[in-house]
């Protein structure tokens, strides 16, 4: 009898086990699908997003990049919260990553909600407000502290900004938007830069490595090092 129930509870444990690994390769999968589709989109830049969105037989595809990630972004937010080792499943394509995915079309959102004038700025901040959610969660369960940081400089949103309206957009750019722009990235950007250097991810143009930039940070760790020895 009791071969038989060590038996049965070996039995039991292996379909858990087999369970588990098909629910993992099914969020992984359905995360990369989003990835790969944007990748063709996009790539990895949010300024790039917005301008293919521009051409003229784009039709409503911004809105449907916007709803697709708000969609994503709650579906990665109950899958790798459940799992958090799926954030260390890698993407299976060169220069793709899924955290400078992300963190793309979440700029692309900082930038209509602050900045340029569109009809999907709605779908904007839904999946803001979604992808929001999703950082702050990822910061509790991965132990990361977020910093009050744009990342960025003001020069480099200004390049992004005269990139749309060249392609066409209206934009606001202005000190009150840039500092708006600002101070919605400064939510997210700092952790999201945390995971895609812990992961060792390709550098996107906004957000992993960026250490090879003359940033304003490094200005001043450079001039703390110097007034320190």
């Amino acid at each position: 009898m009791l071969i038989v129930i060590e038996s049965a509870n070996g039995v039991v444990l292996a379909a858990l086990a087999i369970t588990v690994l098909f629910e993992l390769y099914g969020a992984f999968r359905s995360r990369e699908e989003s990835v790969v589709a944007l990748d063709a989109l996009a790539g990895a830049s949010a300024v790039q997003l917005l301008e293919t969105s521009a051409e003229p037989d784009m039709g409503a595809a911004l809105k449907e990049t916007f709803d697709e990630w708000r969609r994503w972004s709650a579906m990665v937010l109950e899958s790798h919260l459940a799992y958090p080792l799926l954030a260390f499943f890698r993407s299976s394509h060169d220069n793709e990553a899924w955290i400078n995915s992300f963190a793309a079309v979440m700029d692309a959102a900082a930038l209509v909600i602050s900045s340029v004038e569109v009809e999907s700025a709605g779908a904007a901040r839904l999946m803001f407000t979604v992808g929001d959610h999703l950082v702050e969660d990822m910061a509790v369960v991965y132990g990361l502290k977020a910093t009050p940081d744009p990342i960025i400089e003001r020069g480099e949103y200004m390049v992004a900004v005269g990139r749309l309206r060249t392609a066409g957009y209206r934009v606001r750019d202005g000190e009150t938007h840039w500092q708006q722009f600002a101070e919605i990235r400064s939510k997210y950007a700092s952790i999201l830069n945390q995971v895609a250097q812990f992961l060792a991810t390709p550098p996107a143009p906004w957000v992993g490595d960026r250490s090879y930039l003359p940033h304003r940070l490094r200005g001043r760790r450079k001039k703390q090092a110097t007034n320190s020895v």
